[in-house]
């Protein structure tokens, strides 16, 4: 006579794999949402800095314009959540007449 079915070792035989596999397979799924924030962080920095350089340039375009450096507002940057940061470029002078500036 032949029954059909699992028996109980053959049960807890299943269960204790899944655990296993599932034990070793866990620390992977964590880890991986912790690298997608970073990611995400250093999307955003790129961003940031992108942004940066070009109201650098705009800067440097308007000083240009106005052939001084003095009666240029330097702009700043509007956040979404309302507050604004003001940017400030420095420029580093050499001996004679060219200067580098550092964004």
């Amino acid at each position: 006579m032949r029954t059909k079915g699992f028996t109980l070792i053959e049960l807890v035989v299943v269960i204790v794999i899944l655990g296993i596999l599932a034990a070793t397979v866990a620390p992977k799924f964590i880890d991986l949402s912790v690298g997608a924030r970073t990611v995400s962080l250093e999307g955003v920095k790129i961003s940031v800095q992108g942004t940066s350089y070009l109201v650098h340039s705009i800067t440097l375009i308007a000083v240009n314009q106005s052939n001084t450096k003095t009666d240029t507002p330097i702009p700043s940057i509007t956040l979404s959540s309302g507050s604004s940061t003001a940017l400030s470029y420095r420029y580093l002078t050499v001996p004679g007449n060219f200067t580098h500036p550092i964004p």
